[in-house]
Formats: C-alpha cells, structure tokens, sequence
C-alpha cells in the first residue's frame, strides 16, 4: 500500500497488497500503513486496553491510546456512573414519552428517528468521558469475551469495580430514575390531557 496517504483514496490498491498489510499487522508490533489493526500479540499486556476497548467500554474513553497514570485520573468512578445514569435516564424518558400513544405531541412515525437522534446526541455528548455504553449486555457479555481471547485480567482490571458500578448499575439505576420521572410527571400529564380520551 505504498501508493496510499491516510485520508485519501488509494491509487493502485491490489487485494495482495491489502493481504500483505493485514499479515504484516498480525506479525510485527506496528500497526501497517497507519491502518489502526488490533495488535494481537500484545493482548492482556499494560496499555492493550487501547485495543480491548473494541469489545467493552473504559472510562475516560481511551481514544484508541494505553492509559496513563494522568488519564486515569481525569474521571473518577462517582463520575463515570454519573454520566452513564444520566444518558440512560434520558434515553429512558425519551423512550417512553415518544411511544405514549396518550401523548399528543408524539413524533408518530418519526419516533423511531427521535430515538435514534436522542441516542446519536447522548453518544456525541457522553462518549468522550465514558464510551457511552447505556446498556449492561452491550459491555458485559464483550467484556467478557475480550478475558477469555487472551485480554484477561485488563477487561476487568482497568478502571477497577468500574465495570460494574459504571456500566451495569448506573444504567440500571439511570433507566429506573428515567422511568420513574416519566411515571410521575409526564404520564399523569398525557392521562390528563384531550388528546387522551
């Protein structure tokens, strides 16, 4: 891949020269060509959590980057699970507001598209600190995965009780304080309002 410049289009590619760079990946400790490739003989060793981030979420979001001792300590856990309860109770809201045929102002068929555009804006706000996960089974059972294929103990071991304070429990908690703001605000509201009789 000699003819090619990261960001452009290649000029003479051949499907050999794109095989080439893949085995050449897998086989030295560089990344080929500036194409970001897992590095698998590297896995479960300090600062493979740059390449494990592919199947579980860390907090602050690593950026494809090793951790240092200053990243670490950019986000603390309280706020890690802060942020990861928040997006879920928001989602959550969004969720149930958009579906209740009671309310008048729901988007119909657009709610789908609302919330796929609530949920591109939580990510574009909350990844950056937290990877944004929102959902237990879309961290755990990778994460888990990511041990057993040779990461071990960095899946868990990275941010400490972490993977389960802040992407397990928060957003089981942000999703129960969403719901419960929705029952008690905004389901009374649509209850009450002409549209629902």
């Amino acid at each position: 891949m000699n003819n090619t410049r990261i960001g452009s289009q290649p000029s003479k590619c051949s499907r050999s020269d794109v095989q080439g760079e893949i085995s050449d990946a897998f086989r030295t400790d560089q990344p080929a060509s500036g194409v970001w490739i897992v590095e698998l003989n590297r896995r479960g060793q300090p600062g493979s959590e740059a390449s494990a981030m592919i199947f579980g979420e860390f907090f602050p979001n690593p950026g494809g980057r090793p951790f240092t001792s200053k990243t670490l300590a950019m986000i603390g856990t309280g706020t890690a699970f802060y942020v990861e309860a928040l997006g879920s109770a928001v989602l959550v809201l969004v969720i149930l507001c958009t579906t209740d045929e009671r309310n008048g102002s729901r988007p119909g068929p657009l709610t789908a598209a609302t919330i796929g555009l609530t949920i591109t804006m939580l990510i574009s706000l909350l990844a950056p600190f937290t990877m944004a996960g929102f959902n237990p089974a879309r961290d755990f059972a990778p994460r888990v995965f990511s041990t057993l294929v040779g990461w071990g103990r960095i899946s868990f071991a990275t941010n400490g009780s972490g993977w389960l304070t802040v992407y397990i429990v928060g957003p089981i908690e942000g999703g129960q304080f969403g719901g419960i703001l929705y029952r008690l605000f905004f389901r009374r509201l649509y209850a009450s309002s002409p549209a629902a009789s």
